[in-house]
């Protein structure tokens, strides 16, 4: 029997099957993480990707960010084993209704096509502002 000495992240979820096994299921989709420069802790900001190209992000953003703040992106999407930071600039903020922000950031260096794909074919947005989706 496996035993799980921490509890269990917010990302993840363990299921229960017949013969007692726990088994880890991580979520498909990717994760977007914002570490902005002011941040002395470096803990991060989870947002949710709306959009995504080789050149720019759309983001929503529970926090208002400042116009032209360099930012550093961190997306990963564990299923997948893909992982990359990039920095950018932040080029547009919109409020939207339920209180968050759309930003639009600009990337100082471009993605790849591939990397571009499988972010989009994994889903753009983020766990906390849509369902689960299991793999």
């Amino acid at each position: 029997m496996i035993l799980l000495s921490d509890p269990p992240l917010a990302d993840n979820d363990t299921h229960r099957v017949q013969d007692r096994v726990y088994r880890l299921r991580h979520l498909g989709r990717a994760e977007t993480i914002i570490l902005r420069d002011e941040d002395v802790m470096r803990t991060g900001l989870r947002v949710g990707l709306q959009t995504i190209s080789a050149a720019a992000l759309g983001i929503v953003s529970p926090v208002e960010l400042r116009m032209s703040e360099q930012i550093k992106v961190r997306l990963r999407n564990d299923v997948q084993r893909f992982v990359t930071e990039m920095r950018g600039a932040v080029r547009r903020l919109e409020p939207i209704s339920d209180g968050n922000f759309l930003v639009d950031i600009e990337l100082f260096a471009r993605l790849m096509p591939l990397d571009v794909m499988m972010l989009r074919r994994a889903g753009m947005s983020d766990v906390t502002y849509t369902g689960p989706i299991w793999v």
